[in-house]
């Protein structure tokens, strides 16, 4: 099937004067880096290529070449030269309805290896086994045959060791060594990119990891050790939210509620029903559409849709619940909901 897929994806690149390269909303290594690492392929290919980004970058990934190239300002995809849009790491595609009226007529590869992904291109290379997008899009450079210089490995393998956390998730895969094995050869500086992207931390960011361990609590009777970070600490500190990348246990994105052009309030506060879609064992001796109190204006979008165990319809199918070995997490405040919030707090204890 990839084969094919490549065919169809070089056929439309070959034919292509003019492509624009754009990356998620999730502005992580594995987003900017296959996206620049493609930007430089093409450059060297002799392609007019522009990149574009709707949300800021992760300072740490400052020290990637190409970087400068980045626009912010969507009106760049209204060049009527523009022939062809290839998009990253983009597991939703949500985004993508907000481009103006000729880039939508576009033809469309999309490149990611998210098992949530849609299929919303003209052309889709999604491969669900990858432990990147920058692996994805490695596999198909080298199977095209461009030339590779130091730049594009230096991006790509950003994509790779960031997605992996330095090859220590369950998620790597000997092809992901491989490739790391191949992009130094092609000059990447794998300590490089470790330095910059996992021991390189704002003064900020420090502070907030201070305060999480200064609030840790042990509840030595069930074994529980909590702490607290609220939006107030991270305002007054002055976190950049790029730089506050979750604990990592459970993969996906966490995006802004699309509030429908002011139809759905944000923060979405009060109560919603849930749907449970899992047998999870929080949810023991709950009934299903029970009523729980939600305070918030985000949703977490995980790439494997097994963890989901419940949901609540605000604007859209939003995940409330997930589930995944011995992690639980809920959207909603189990602590607030009543009865019914103290079951699931006493189930969770009862583990």
């Amino acid at each position: 099937m990839s084969e094919i897929i490549y065919r169809q994806m070089k056929k439309e690149i070959d034919s292509a004067q003019n492509i624009a390269l754009l990356s998620d909303e999730r502005i992580d290594g594995d987003t900017i880096g296959s996206t620049l690492g493609m930007y430089h392929v093409l450059k060297e290919a002799g392609k007019s290529v522009q990149v574009y980004s709707p949300k800021p970058m992760d300072s740490t990934l400052a020290f990637l070449p190409g970087t400068d190239v980045i626009q912010r300002d969507i009106a760049m995809l209204e060049d009527s030269s523009i022939d062809l849009l290839m998009v990253f790491d983009c597991a939703d595609g949500k985004y993508l309805k907000d481009l103006p009226v000729g880039a939508k007529q576009l033809p469309l590869i999309a490149v990611d290896h998210h098992a949530s992904n849609p299929r919303y291109g003209t052309i889709n290379l999604i491969e669900v086994n990858a432990a990147s997008t920058a692996d994805v899009i490695w596999r198909f450079i080298k199977w095209a045959g461009w030339r590779v210089n130091r730049d594009a490995a230096q991006c790509i393998l950003t994509g790779v060791i960031t997605d992996t956390n330095v090859f220590s998730t369950t998620n790597t895969t000997t092809a992901a060594l491989e490739a790391a094995h191949e992009l130094t050869r092609y000059g990447a500086n794998q300590q490089q990119i470790v330095r910059e992207t996992m021991m390189n931390k704002s003064v900020e960011t420090l502070r907030l990891w201070g305060l999480a361990l200064e609030r840790l609590h042990m509840n030595s009777e069930f074994g529980v050790l909590t702490t607290v970070i609220t939006q107030k600490d991270v305002e007054e500190i002055g976190v950049d939210e790029t730089e506050t990348k979750g604990l990592g246990w459970i993969s996906g994105k966490v995006s802004k509620i699309d509030n429908q052009n002011g139809k759905y309030k944000l923060p979405h506060i009060g109560w919603n029903q849930i749907n449970i879609v899992k047998n999870s064992k929080i949810f023991k001796d709950i009934e299903n559409n029970s009523h729980m109190y939600f305070v918030h204006s985000y949703e977490f979008i995980p790439e494997n849709k097994n963890v989901i165990s419940a949901t609540t319809d605000y604007s859209s199918n939003i995940v409330c619940s997930v589930e995944k070995e011995n992690i639980f997490g809920t959207q909603f405040h189990p602590e607030k909901s009543d009865k019914i919030g103290l079951k699931i707090i006493e189930n969770f204890i009862k583990l």
